[in-house]
């Protein structure tokens, strides 16, 4: 049954290390630095706002978990057991896939997961190549279906999708592997142009270029629906569509008022809360500010006032998925 109050979607990254060699991602294992790890009592004292949060407001909180790679944490098991059994917290999180073949994290998943997203860039030659692991691509296809038959004998909820990175060089290959996507039993996928924040020096020889973005917005509808006849929602928007294509000639699109903390936070590895992951700096409060109701419930004008009267660079140029409508169901029109 739908929640008539809508959701607050929480995306929390918890855990910063990484086991791959991602050439995109500022959370490379070739990348030296001090790695982050969110204290498991911080995420239980929220947990316990979030849980009087839902019950108060009768708004569904859904949390998931962004790293680094969440699932080589440890205390993540039990941290995700208590938000789904104690606080009644619907759990996603999204992974490299490198751990599934391990039969106790594919249980953990089953039992206490809503929304499992893994990570995966297209076929074998190209996403190895870019993740860093020789192999990797044949490992989660061996996988995914052992995963989907275990969900399914558990009768369980969980849901798997997939998440991809549009390139200049997989671009063309989007509509095929949709097509395998299909046929391994994932029923949602989502995708990313490449951005270049995390690894600027990557980004300009890689990213999609003005044509290919117009092109990939016009046969878009087409594949959805090929892929819609295999049982695959590409999820999108034409409003995320247009964002795409105005990244790729670098024109900006700026949002005055995005309703910021009303449906959706972002909470980094030092335990900032902002509106998305773009306004951090410029929005973050500290999750120590939060640790009751009434802070929470604020937390909306709060950042309202920000964006009014301090605005953020990122708001003249705004890249959030979420205010871009990502997360959109494609509706299919059968002719």
């Amino acid at each position: 049954m739908a929640n008539p109050n809508g959701q607050l979607i929480i995306v929390w990254r918890v855990y910063e290390p990484c086991n791959l060699s991602c050439h995109f991602c500022g959370y490379s294992r070739e990348i030296v630095r001090k790695r982050h790890v969110t204290g498991p009592d911080v995420m239980l004292s929220f947990g316990k706002v979030l849980s009087e949060f839902q019950e108060k407001t009768g708004k569904e909180v859904v949390v998931s978990w962004l790293g680094g790679e969440p699932l080589l944490w440890k205390e993540l098991p039990a941290i995700s057991h208590t938000y789904r059994q104690d606080f009644k917290i619907k759990l996603g999180l999204t992974t490299n896939g490198t751990l599934l073949p391990q039969e106790n994290i594919r249980r953990d998943l089953i039992d206490d997961y809503s929304l499992v997203t893994i990570s995966i860039d297209g076929f074998a030659e190209f996403h190895d190549l870019h993740r860093g692991e020789k192999g990797l691509f044949e490992k989660i296809k061996r996988h995914v279906p052992e995963l989907i038959k275990e969900i399914d004998q558990a009768d369980s909820g969980l849901k798997l999708s997939v998440n991809t990175i549009l390139m200049r060089e997989n671009l063309n290959d989007f509509e095929s592997f949709c097509m395998e996507m299909a046929g391994w039993g994932i029923k949602e996928l989502t995708f990313n142009q490449l951005g270049g924040i995390d690894r600027p020096q990557f980004y300009p020889d890689n990213r999609l270029l003005p044509e290919q973005a117009v092109w990939f917005a016009n046969e878009l509808p087409q594949i959805q629906k090929k892929a819609a006849a295999k049982g695959l929602k590409i999820f999108s928007s034409h409003h995320y569509l247009q964002r795409i294509i105005a990244s790729s000639n670098n024109t900006a699109i700026p949002v005055d008022d995005c309703g910021p903390g009303r449906s959706f936070l972002f909470i980094n590895e030092e335990n900032l809360v902002s509106p998305c992951n773009f306004t951090t700096e410029g929005y973050g409060i500290p999750l120590s500010e939060l640790q009751n109701l009434n802070a929470l419930m604020e937390l909306p004008a709060r950042f309202h006032d920000k964006q009014q009267n301090e605005r953020a660079a990122p708001c003249r140029d705004c890249h959030s998925t979420q205010v871009f409508e990502k997360f959109i169901a494609p509706e299919i029109q059968n002719h």
